[in-house]
């Protein structure tokens, strides 16, 4: 049997929790149908104040589910080719200026950079992660269980009565640590207690396990769930 499950969006300008399907924000008062967030179910984009999907048709008020799976695959790399065109500008533009010292300097640049960059992204780590961004990650609730299953880790599964809170945290990599083949990293983490005072962590990467908008989706329904199932829930960033 199916059970309604009431959903909720935060305001895009206070932040408040607010009920699917209103015009307007109940403490803000902005306009919700200028803003879109994406379908819980189908995840097209879709106005904030829409009371049912204009794709999938359901119902976003009160929605009727025993289940909900999101599966999806990630392309990366796309980065790799805009960074190649930053040191060959800089070496027309030196050229342009007439600073051939500057030019030959540049020059030399550019061929080692270039070559380190595809030979990261081709031949070593990087084609490895393209592969593996190629693979499906998906992530699965119902009134029984939660599941993560996403492409070199273990497969994460907690079922409802194993725990009692949700605590969902934001971490971030050091700014300094970023390169152009390794940018920053969030991540989000995701701790189950149980009622003796133990945990579960099941760390989502973004960019790496979910894109950041079906993350934000993932969170939502999470917290939705939380509420249907009486589970002391939070997020702080």
């Amino acid at each position: 049997m199916n059970e309604s499950l009431q959903l909720k969006n935060p305001c895009p300008k206070c932040g408040k929790s607010i009920k699917m399907g209103l015009k307007f924000c109940n403490y803000c008062g902005i306009n919700l149908e200028e803003y879109d967030i994406n379908c819980p179910k189908c995840g097209k984009s879709i106005k904030l104040g829409r009371k049912f999907c204009n794709y999938c048709g359901i119902n976003l008020v009160r929605l009727k589910t025993d289940k909900i799976e999101i599966t999806e695959s990630l392309k990366g790399g796309r980065y790799v080719y805009l960074c190649l065109l930053i040191f060959p500008i800089l070496t027309l533009f030196a050229a342009f200026r007439g600073a051939i010292e500057v030019f030959i300097i540049l020059l030399i640049v550019d061929a080692v950079y270039i070559g380190f960059i595809l030979f990261i992204e081709f031949v070593g780590i990087g084609r490895l992660r393209m592969r593996t961004l190629a693979k499906p990650r998906t992530f699965f609730i119902s009134n029984e269980l939660i599941k993560f299953s996403v492409p070199k880790k273990p497969l994460f599964q907690i079922r409802w009565e194993e725990f009692v809170k949700l605590e969902i945290s934001e971490r971030k990599t050091e700014w300094w640590s970023a390169t152009i083949v390794t940018p920053r990293k969030i991540f989000k983490n995701l701790v189950f207690y149980t009622d003796d005072g133990k945990y579960r962590l099941h760390t989502i990467d973004l960019k790496w396990d979910f894109k950041k908008n079906t993350c934000i989706r993932i969170i939502s329904i999470l917290q939705q769930y939380c509420t249907k199932f009486n589970k002391e829930y939070s997020y702080t960033k």
